[in-house]
């Protein structure tokens, strides 16, 4: 799965003593000096250049030149072929994430709570605003947060790119969409794209280097994984189809595309490494396999979890390693929701039971004590999940909660309760 790091800066330990805030602004005006000096230096350079070429450049390509050189990582991507998205795709494109029914994006979180998407903005403000005064430790920081709808409607399989959000949404002909909200994170009524429809289930969607992967069942054809290029929506999407198939999930691991298909009679997790899920002729690498059905798979990268029906119609949930491990947690048999981090696996019974698996150690930990105080029990249909950098988020009725799963004293904090 993704990881995600943060650096911090620190002063050079060299420094005799603190520069004065006088030196920094005479610094910053230095370099916007130097800045504006050299663009303008460049632009004279390609007036006199087109000027002898007999071509001289009108104002809007001055404009969009000087526009272009403060702010490179605006770039439209090359071969850009629909015209709604040239010039908006995000530069880093790679830091798209997401796949379930939470995700967070620094201070906002998204959610699919069954009628549309929320985004609420942890530090109670808009989060494009800039805080006058800073806040101490005695404020509650989700004090005031309200949260704002940015989509009416069902919605499932989150993601994020850039500043747009990308979700998979029912079309009022039966049709399921996958859809782009534009500028999503400081827009309460985000413009709404198609980019793409099909007649069967999308049950499974990504978005990663300007591709967007989804898993597809259809009624009268063989379920298939699909690859769409950003870029070029008005290009066929790439297939890899997966005859007899019953289920099929999607996962991501390092800049390879992991589907997990299963078909009543065995399973198999497949590995399309780098770009080969774009290619209509790659053929993938089977990870893992094994027979008998196979239900509520995650994977985070190193580990499958999942829950595996025998010959005698058991079903029991598992932990496989990619290197060859193997583990049964019997008090999960009845796992009926699973999500992943690279920190481990949370599963969700049908008898009630919430449990976090370690990734490290193998270990299930109960959090059922951490839960039941704020929510009472919970189940499958009580309840949507998402782990993501260490931290369990529920969706519930009663509100949006979140749980540190690696903590000694793991407790439920509500993000947003609903106040009917």
């Amino acid at each position: 799965m993704e990881r995600w790091h943060c650096r911090a800066r620190g002063q050079d330990a060299s420094e005799p003593e603190e520069a004065s805030p006088l030196d920094g602004h005479a610094k910053v005006l230095r370099r916007a000096g130097m800045a504006a000096l050299v663009l303008w230096c460049v632009l004279l350079a390609a007036l006199l250049f087109s000027c002898a070429a007999g071509t001289p450049p009108s104002a809007e390509d001055v404009e969009e030149a000087a526009a272009g050189a403060s702010s490179p990582d605006d770039a439209v991507p090359e071969g850009s072929g629909n015209a709604a998205f040239e010039g908006d795709m995000p530069a880093d494109a790679a830091g798209a994430r997401g796949g379930g029914d939470v995700i967070r994006d620094g201070s906002v979180v998204y959610w699919a709570d069954g009628a549309g998407i929320m985004r609420l903005a942890l530090d109670g403000a808009n989060e494009q605003e800039v805080a006058e005064e800073p806040q101490t430790d005695a404020e509650d920081p989700q004090q005031d947060a309200e949260p704002v709808r940015v989509y009416e409607g069902p919605a499932s399989c989150l993601n994020i790119s850039g500043d747009d959000l990308y979700a998979v949404v029912s079309a009022a002909q039966g049709d399921t969409r996958i859809v782009r909200l534009v500028g999503a994170r400081g827009n309460d009524a985000p413009a709404v794209q198609e980019v793409y429809a099909t007649t069967g289930t999308l049950t499974d969607m990504l978005v990663r280097d300007g591709w967007v992967y989804a898993a597809c069942l259809m009624p009268d054809e063989d379920p298939k994984a699909v690859a769409i290029d950003l870029a070029r929506l008005d290009t066929p999407p790439v297939e890899h189809a997966y005859p007899g198939a019953t289920a099929l999930s999607l996962f991501w691991d390092e800049g390879s595309l992991l589907v997990h298909a299963t078909d009543g009679a065995g399973w198999r997790l497949d590995e399309y490494a780098g770009a080969m899920a774009r290619q209509p002729d790659a053929t993938p690498v089977t990870l893992l396999s094994g027979s008998g059905a196979a239900q509520c798979p995650s994977c985070d990268g190193s580990s499958l979890y999942q829950g595996e029906q025998g010959a005698d119609g058991a079903v029991r949930f598992v932990r496989r390693e990619f290197s060859g491990g193997f583990q049964e947690y019997a008090e999960l048999a009845s796992a009926g929701l699973t999500a992943c981090d690279a920190s481990g696996c949370v599963v969700v019974t049908n008898t009630g039971a919430i449990a976090w698996i370690a990734e490290t150690t193998g270990f299930s930990h109960d959090l059922a004590p951490a839960i039941e105080s704020v929510l009472g029990e919970v189940g499958p249909s009580t309840v949507r999940i998402e782990v993501e950098d260490g931290l369990l988020y529920l969706v519930a009725e009663q509100g949006l909660y979140t749980v540190d799963v690696a903590s000694d004293q793991a407790s439920a904090e509500a993000l947003y309760e609903d106040a009917r």
